[in-house]
């Protein structure tokens, strides 16, 4: 049987020309190429990097956290939490500028 790849996310497919000798072995070698690619869930953080050990992440993964209801995305080095958003926490002596945070930020002045 020839296996081809999607163009984009590299999926396996069988040539349209061609028998699957072991459809269960297809199901599985799709099944493990689909996982990468999809929202895993943890109950934790612990659980995530127990189960995900540095060496077998991928970056562009992406994992919910269910005890603190969170999504992050692995960059290839280290898992950053996409939502909710963190807060952009500034500190300084002066005002931010114009350009300086996002819609729905705040400014507190603190000690004036």
């Amino acid at each position: 049987m020839a296996i081809l790849n999607t163009p984009i996310q590299k999926l396996p497919y069988p040539d349209e020309n061609s028998l699957i000798n072991s459809v269960d072995e297809y199901i599985r070698n799709l099944a493990k190429a689909l996982e990468t690619k999809l929202v895993m869930v943890f109950v934790s953080a612990s659980d995530r990097d127990t189960t995900l050990p540095a060496g077998s992440r991928t970056e562009g993964m992406m994992a919910w956290l269910q005890d603190t209801n969170k999504l992050h995305l692995f960059d290839g080095t280290d898992w950053k939490q996409i939502y909710p958003p963190s807060p952009n926490i500034t500190t300084g002596t002066t005002l931010p500028s114009i350009s300086t945070g996002a819609v729905g930020d705040i400014y507190i002045q603190y000690g004036v």
